[in-house]
């Protein structure tokens, strides 16, 4: 777990790849990260591809390991949702809140910076 996450919803998944063209960069909330480390959490076994920040410019590209160089992983949006951000971090709660409206299902990678 890195000190930063940045979450990206799969908005495309077919036999082949999974694909994100949504990146939401979470406030620093250790309250809510440390919760997220108890969720399961599992490897794509399909190529991930999604939006990812690299020196100031964002880019679209194949992603297997976040910045600390381990393998990209997942959560479904029904284990995030029984995690809750601090009070004070209005930015996440409002990401909360748009994950709220997608399917339990939905996979969501967790790229930790």
């Amino acid at each position: 777990m890195g000190l930063e996450l940045i979450l990206l919803p799969v908005d495309f998944e077919n036999a082949k790849s999974a694909e994100s063209y949504t990146i939401f960069h979470c406030d620093k909330d250790r309250y809510l990260f440390d919760q997220i480390e108890g969720i399961p959490e599992r490897h794509f076994s399909v190529t991930f591809k999604g939006l990812i920040e690299d020196e100031e410019n964002f880019r679209y590209c194949s992603i297997e390991k976040d910045a600390y160089q381990e393998e990209l992983t997942y959560a479904l949006v029904k284990y995030l949702l029984k995690c809750t951000p601090h009070p004070e971090a209005l930015k996440n709660q409002a990401i909360w809140a748009y994950l709220s409206k997608l399917s339990p299902s939905t996979k969501v990678a967790l790229y930790w910076n």
